[in-house]
């Protein structure tokens, strides 16, 4: 199942919201940020198993729950800095654009001469 957010319950506290991320550059860049930010959260990683990313370990922040939209703001930052384009390969992405292009183009022109 796709899941979109990185964030759940704690399953013991529920003053408590857990954040995690799946390679060292998220999870410091969330840390400055946090820090910065002065909230309060305790650090920790786990054995995951994944296909997406290479690591096999997930960094996860377990934040107060009261923090929650200042957490999920910069969360949300740290996923905007490290994404990857949707389409990777240069040339397929600007294939794609250009057939959207000729698509849209057509669409215009049919419209036009048909009146």
């Amino acid at each position: 199942m796709l899941e979109l957010k990185n964030y759940k319950e704690h399953p013991t506290d529920i003053h408590q919201i857990i954040f995690y991320f799946f390679t060292p550059e998220q999870k410091e860049h969330f840390k400055t940020l946090a820090l910065e930010k002065k909230l309060w959260f305790t650090v920790g990683e786990e054995p995951y198993q994944s296909k997406r990313y290479q690591t096999e370990i997930i960094y996860f922040f377990i934040l107060k729950k009261t923090d929650f939209d200042k957490a999920n703001h910069l969360s949300l930052l740290t996923y905007a800095k490290y994404r990857k384009p949707f389409i990777q390969d240069k040339f397929l992405r600007y294939f794609v654009l250009g057939l959207f292009l000729l698509m849209l183009t057509l669409a215009i022109a049919g419209v036009l001469l048909s009146n």
